[in-house]
């Protein structure tokens, strides 16, 4: 099975730190409360959890910039919040994680924050606090101006779309429009009814549903190979198109018509795939700036993957991390 050099990796991956990347799309907060369960609670029939440990991280589009600044480039997530406390929470966040956020502060929604409450790495209840409606044409004017602010010297474009309403078809417009101008990459990870707006972008990252969900099929009643995606993808979006696969890996298709099956060479113990989308699509973004093919930009998000579905919550690999999976599968 082919698979990238370690040493071609490392030379793509030494350029991570020199790259610039715009992060646009849905932020949130998740939350996590840990704890234990030795009982059930005597007021209802339910596990009463003893609470040990309460954890803040960037999720969402959120979560694809910690990924972006992990590997270590210059990172600015661009979002939407709500007028609240919680906004200067998440701010908090991103600067603990490394990477600056530009919100875009909107009454008419909070911002969204998804609590997830575990024991033992199991999860047992998932409160998610949102209002999904578009946004204003105030607001959608906005952000397409700080877009614009924010172009000056990037060298990539993540679209991280949640489908909360931060995407519209004015908004898609400018990213495109950005990218044009300046030659960029543009990475998207995108929900079914935004696709049509995103064509002719340089990559997208559907996973298996994702993908038969863009095509129109139902899943998995119309289940389809990886290829067969691949192709109708690629043929429709004229975009690499990289199908992740959980520990299947990624099939990839490219816009020259080439396809690999992108497959780790050692089993993978799965115990959280929660953001590992971000993370694949992170280190695409950071791939093709440097200078990657397609095939080797699947091959480094795929290692990622790797990484971060061994670990517990929307976690981000380093380079390290990434360049020691890789060493593995030589």
């Amino acid at each position: 099975m082919k698979h990238i050099s370690l040493k071609r990796a490392k030379e793509i991956t030494s350029k991570f730190s020199s790259q610039k990347v715009l992060v646009i799309g849905d932020a949130m907060i998740d939350h996590y409360v840990l704890g234990v369960v030795q009982r059930v609670n005597p007021e209802a029939p339910v596990s009463l959890l003893n609470v040990k440990e309460k954890r803040d991280m960037s999720g969402g589009a959120g979560n694809a910039a910690k990924n972006v600044a992990t590997l270590g480039a210059a990172t600015t997530l661009l979002t939407i919040t709500g007028d609240d406390p919680a906004a200067f929470r998440l701010k908090e966040i991103a600067e603990a994680e490394l990477y600056k956020v530009y919100p875009i502060r909107d009454g008419s929604r909070p911002t969204i924050q998804k609590s997830r409450y575990m024991a033992n790495h199991q999860q047992l209840l998932r409160v998610d606090e949102e209002e999904k409606h578009p946004v204003s044409p105030e607001i959608e004017k906005q952000i397409i101006a700080d877009m614009e602010k924010l172009q000056e010297g990037i060298t990539a474009i993540v679209v991280s779309d949640y489908d909360k309403g931060f995407i519209t078809p004015n908004v898609a417009s400018a990213i495109i429009a950005i990218a044009h101008d300046r030659s960029l990459p543009i990475i998207a990870d995108l929900k079914a009814n935004h696709v049509p707006l995103f064509k002719g972008v340089t990559a997208i990252t559907p996973n298996r549903k994702e993908a038969h969900e863009f095509l129109s099929l139902n899943w998995p009643d119309e289940k389809k190979p990886p290829e067969y995606l691949a192709q109708e993808l690629s043929k429709m979006m004229k975009s690499d198109v990289f199908v992740t696969l959980g520990d299947e890996g990624i099939y990839l298709r490219d816009r020259e018509g080439e396809e690999f099956h992108i497959n780790p060479a050692r089993k993978i113990e799965v115990f959280d795939v929660s953001g590992a989308g971000d993370t694949v699509v992170a280190t695409l973004a950071l791939s093709y700036a440097s200078g990657a093919t397609a095939f080797e930009a699947g091959e480094l998000a795929n290692a990622a993957g790797a990484v971060v579905v061994g670990k517990v919550g929307s976690v981000a690999p380093t380079v390290e991390e990434i360049l020691e999976m890789v060493e593995s599968e030589e």
